[in-house]
């Protein structure tokens, strides 16, 4: 970010070393980020993980996410989404956003648990409730299609616009749609190219596609 000094990630390589080397949970975890990253140094996922886990073992719920994440993507692990979903499990219980937004993904996918829209339905909504916009968009696209709960096309553009506010590309291209065929709102052109623009300008692949099929056809 380069607060009060310019950015240099060799420094704060530096710096988040030695807090790890001295057993900070903090410094472990951003360690492992700059590794998995490649900030400042060569990236290792190896590396990535072993700082991680250190950081994962003193109760951090950013590094149990992380390796989460590592293990469901099978990046330097062999991909397992039993063990993905463990980790997010101990991040979600610890009250991370992002570990309970992964634990809801894994449970409405049936990844690594059998698929279950009441159990994605309660840690989304968890999550989104600490300002997750990926938790937000997921709650509204259950209501807009009743996954798991009764179909609400008013409660779909609540959340949706909780993440759209939030620079979330896919609520935004998602919020358009609502305007653009009418679903819950008064059909309105200009306001779906309004929300469809903010998505294509924020490189949503579906906002630019729907911002030019607006164009073309005179909408």
């Amino acid at each position: 970010i380069g607060q009060g000094v310019e950015q240099n990630f060799a420094e704060a390589l530096r710096w988040d070393r030695i807090s790890a080397e001295n057993g900070n949970a903090w410094g472990q975890y951003n360690l492992g980020y700059m590794y998995a990253n490649g900030k400042g140094v060569e990236r290792d996922a190896n590396k990535a993980l072993e700082w991680y886990t250190l950081a994962a073992e003193q109760n951090d719920a950013m590094a149990q996410n992380a390796i989460g994440v590592m293990f469901q993507k099978g990046d330097g692990v062999e991909q397992n989404f039993a063990e993905a979903l463990r980790w997010y499990r101990l991040s979600a219980e610890n009250e991370n956003a992002w570990g309970q937004y992964n634990l809801g993904y894994m449970h409405e996918f049936g990844q690594g648990v059998s698929k279950s829209y009441d159990e994605a339905f309660k840690w989304y909504t968890l999550s989104a409730n600490q300002n997750n916009s990926w938790s937000q968009y997921s709650l509204g696209l259950m209501y807009l299609k009743g996954k798991g709960v009764e179909q609400d096309a008013n409660k779909a553009l609540k959340w949706y616009t909780l993440a759209a506010e939030q620079n979330n590309g896919d609520a935004q291209n998602a919020i358009g749609s609502m305007y653009q065929i009418g679903q819950g709102v008064e059909q309105n052109f200009t306001e779906a190219l309004r929300w469809y623009r903010l998505s294509a300008e924020n490189e949503n692949a579906w906002g630019q596609y729907n911002l030019g099929y607006m164009y073309a056809n005179g909408q």
